[in-house]
């Protein structure tokens, strides 16, 4: 229940008790998410990562995959060839 109003409400976490409880109109009015510039996390470019842009991080994917790929490489078991069991 909103600690403001007292309307029921659904909120994205475990209350604890400790902090008050706010309906998504109260917790508007109380400087809450329209107060910050636009929803959950202001105004950050979702688009890049610390600063790189989304070709950066691609090409450190792209470099961290064929690294793995050489660890698998050489963890994996080789195969005995064929022709050095035949007597």
């Amino acid at each position: 229940m909103c600690d403001e109003c007292g309307k029921d409400c659904k909120v994205p976490f475990k209350p604890s008790g400790d902090k008050p409880i706010y309906c998504s109109d109260c917790f508007e009015k109380k400087g809450g998410r329209e107060s910050r510039g636009s929803s959950r996390g202001g105004n950050r470019d979702r688009r890049s990562f610390g600063g790189q842009s989304n070709a950066e991080l691609m090409a450190k994917l792209d470099d961290l995959g064929r690294k793995l790929d050489q660890i698998v490489g050489l963890l994996s078991p080789k195969e005995e060839k064929k022709s050095a069991k035949k007597k």
